[in-house]
């Protein structure tokens, strides 16, 4: 009697721990075959960045309606980024620029055309850049910027030997000394501070959203040029500097920003003239 009762509570103690195998096992296919809860991805940071909102052409003054504020991933923001259109409206544009890219401070100049050290860093390593003064009138009438394209005049004195014993008789020419010149900069003085052009009042449209205006320029009687910067083939500007030494006169001439021709000039002097006008010189 005793060993069957012993027999059964065998038995019954294999049943048990065979169900309990069966549990075990049927966990651990469970697990294997249910993926584990994957942690949801972090939060990427992102930080504000000053961005140009159409293409912006080179030399061009930044307006408000140029720029636009965007976020981007922080490990893709350089650490000189600009973030506030206060810190780009009213500067100059050195180089062309896309919409959407990114404004960084090395691509801006002061609209005032003041000069620093980029400028430097600006000039292809084939020129030089030469320090011109200010001595014809379209310079001094103040309606040049930085950019625009001009043709060099020279007026140059010279004497000519007119006879056998050596007898000289003076005479000029006038001449293209160089053509398509792009001013890289103009230094300026301002003579009157706070003189501003005024800006007139915006046309409001009922509904419409209003466009910020750009700052005012200031009139073109409050600034005085005092040279201008020209950058410059090596020969070229050896050619400037002895034109200049030697007294001659320069005027400048302004090009269309898309004029790309190359005039062919003939010098003027006193026989070009009489044979043009078919002057008749009394002796």
């Amino acid at each position: 009697m005793k060993t069957g009762r012993r027999g059964l509570l065998f038995i019954v103690a294999g049943i048990v721990i065979v169900l309990l195998g069966v549990l075990v096992v049927g966990r651990l296919l469970q697990n294997m075959l249910i993926p584990a809860a994957t942690p949801p991805p972090p939060t990427p940071v992102r930080e504000q960045v000053l961005v140009t909102s159409r293409g912006i052409a080179l030399g061009t003054v930044l307006g408000p309606n140029d720029l636009s504020v965007v976020e981007m991933p922080v490990e893709l923001v350089p650490l000189n980024r600009l973030t506030d259109p206060e810190q780009a409206i009213g500067k100059v544009v050195m180089a062309p620029l896309v919409a959407g890219e990114m404004v960084l401070p090395h691509r801006l100049a002061e609209a005032s055309n003041v000069v620093d050290r980029t400028l430097a860093v600006d000039i292809p390593d084939d020129q030089v850049l030469l320090a011109f003064p200010i001595l014809d009138l379209m310079s001094q009438l103040n309606i040049l910027r930085k950019g625009d394209v001009v043709d060099i005049l020279v007026t140059l004195p010279a004497t000519v030997e007119t006879g056998a014993g050596g007898e000289g008789e003076s005479k000029t020419f006038t001449f293209d000394a160089m053509q398509r010149v792009t001013l890289t900069a103009i230094l300026i003085d301002i003579v009157a501070e706070g003189a501003t052009v005024p800006t007139p009042p915006p046309v409001l449209t009922p509904g419409a959203a209003q466009t910020p205006l750009p700052p005012p320029e200031p009139y073109r009687n409050t600034t005085q040029p005092v040279a201008l910067l020209l950058a410059l083939d090596p020969q070229d500007a050896l050619v400037l500097k002895n034109l200049k030494d030697i007294g001659a006169t320069f005027d400048l001439v302004l090009r269309s920003p898309t004029s790309t021709e190359l005039f062919d000039t003939v010098p003027v002097t006193d026989e070009y003239l009489i044979e043009r006008y078919r002057l008749e010189i009394q002796r």
